[in-house]
């Protein structure tokens, strides 16, 4: 438990990085380089969905900006490379390790940086800030993000620091105005057909292809030709949903045939730095989940995202444009971006079909498809080539689907219109229960199975009567076994063998015997 728990104004976090593609979203090893859990990597997964989270650029030496934390963590491969004196001296180079992340939304540079020269001028605020921590929370570790000693103020090293609310009041980091800059419509039709072939190329890679569709297996959104399924290039024409069999589309991006031409819905703007962006009008047209049209003022209202300015995009009628991802990150980075615009036009369409006027605070359930197992191509990078990788958890959820399914239960993965989703939830002979999956059993892992297991429950009334149960691949020490289950959660065992080309997954004698008789390998 943090020092900062039960305290409602202490929701402020800090990524300390030199990342070309800050507020994209966090990320960091599930461990260090000897194998143990660190807190200064891992301490963003105490985080919560909608705490702040500030951005040191090292390259800056300043707190340059801020960002919203938009989901929970998620495992995933990362490329890391340490950073420190120690690790210059031995030469680390950028590799792919087991890793997390979290989405963030709403990056935004402050009204004034606050430099490193500045809190070295202001080092008896920050003494006093600390200091009145260290005495209001007694023993506890304050996980503090600068060095306070006899040497000048300088970052601790580390990625992941917890910025307290004293310093954000002190140093009044006010993000800049949400209104600026303003964004220009690109009429250069090279300059367009180039950058729509830059995101195209974004949401491909890493995709996997079936029955004429793609599918993102990180961000969890399909898309496909707009027009046929045959075809193995995606063409100008879009349609993108989270609907696995792809009838239901949530929002089409079409390349213009005449750039700027105001009847088009998606095009390519410019703000005054030069950055290109793709924009959408906020507008759906209607289909089977949303029977009528949502347009502009709704669609605001349903997705509760923010529209851009943009200088040129009026004629005789009113419009709203709303830029769906910068085209100037790296392709993950884009393609993460263009899910989470994906995710809030379906939530729009949801919530328009159910007739629910704001899906902020009210609980949207979208379908998902099933997981996958077996490998995935992992892009080639600077100093890393490509190399193929397995989904570990894929495989455990393959497994277990299989068996409860072969025994007539209902397995399938509820997800949130806000994103979150559901590892399973099964459902037969008189049985409920929502199940969270975990490829590791550090109490890292388990603090976040814990703590998606509630939330989802939450966010998701129809499941709040639902038996929780935590899958690991190892049961945790006794004593972390009896605090879990003071919260009524069962915890469960599974064995995870590699082979060559292949894993086999078996589930304890405990987990099946929850379930229908007859549940068997």
């Amino acid at each position: 438990m943090g020092w900062w728990d039960d305290i409602p104004d202490e929701r402020y976090w800090l990524e300390a990085t030199d990342r070309d593609d800050i507020g994209t979203d966090l990320r960091a090893p599930l461990s260090d380089s000897g194998g143990r859990t660190n807190w200064r990597y891992a301490l963003f997964r105490d985080a919560n969905p909608g705490d702040v989270v500030f951005h040191y650029d090292g390259n800056a030496a300043a707190i340059t900006s801020r960002s919203v934390i938009a989901g929970p963590p998620f495992e995933q491969p990362i490329t890391w490379s340490a950073r420190g004196s120690y690790a210059r001296e031995r030469g680390a180079v950028p590799v792919e390790v087991p890793g997390y992340a979290m989405p963030l939304r709403d990056h935004r540079k402050l009204t004034e940086p606050v430099t490193l020269a500045s809190l070295r001028a202001d080092r008896i605020a920050l003494d006093k800030i600390e200091k009145s921590l260290r005495k209001s929370h007694p023993g506890k570790p304050l996980y503090f993000p600068f060095e306070l000693s006899d040497r000048p103020v300088r970052p601790m090293q580390g990625y992941a620091f917890k910025l307290p609310a004293a310093f954000v009041r002190h140093f009044q980091m006010a993000p800049a105005s949400p209104e600026t800059p303003e964004l220009t419509i690109s009429r250069d039709r090279r300059r367009v057909t180039r950058l729509f072939r830059v995101w195209r190329e974004a949401i491909l890679g890493d995709a996997t292809r079936g029955n004429g569709l793609w599918e993102q297996p990180v961000e969890r959104f399909f898309f496909r030709n707009q027009d046929e399924r045959t075809s193995q290039r995606l063409g100008p024409r879009t349609a993108l949903g989270i609907d696995p069999t792809g009838k239901d589309w949530a929002v089409q991006i079409n390349e213009a045939k005449n750039p700027g031409d105001l009847d088009i819905t998606s095009a390519i703007a410019f703000d005054p730095a030069g950055r290109p962006f793709l924009i959408r009008q906020g507008r759906l047209a209607a289909n089977a989940v949303s029977p009528k049209p949502i347009l502009y003022e709704e669609f605001a209202k349903l997705t509760g995202l923010r529209s851009a300015r943009v200088a040129n995009g009026d004629s005789r009628i009113f419009r709203d444009w709303y830029v769906v991802t910068p085209l100037d990150i790296p392709a993950d980075g884009i393609r993460a971006k263009t899910g989470q615009f994906v995710d809030a036009c379906a939530a729009a369409r949801r919530a328009a079909g159910d007739g629910v006027s704001d899906p902020s605070v009210n609980s949207i359930e979208i379908g998902s498809g099933d997981e996958r197992g077996g490998l995935f191509t992992s892009p080639a990078r600077p100093a890393l080539p490509e190399r193929q990788l397995r989904r570990l958890q894929g495989e455990v959820w393959v497994a277990m689907a299989r068996v409860l399914r072969k025994a007539g239960l209902y397995v399938g993965k509820p997800r949130h219109a806000g994103g979150y989703e559901v590892d399973a939830e099964i459902v037969g002979g008189g049985h409920e229960f929502l199940v969270e999956i975990k490829s590791a059993a550090a109490a890292a892992d388990v603090h976040t199975g814990v703590g998606q297991l509630l939330l989802y429950q939450a966010l998701i009334p129809r499941l709040a009567q639902h038996r929780r149960i935590l899958l690991l691949p190892a049961l945790p020490k006794d004593a972390l076994v009896k605090a879990i289950e003071r919260y009524e959660i069962t915890v469960c065992t599974y064995r995870l063998t590699r082979k060559a080309r292949s894993v086999k997954v078996e589930f304890s004698t405990e987990f099946l015997d929850l379930f229908a008789a007859g549940v068997a390998e």
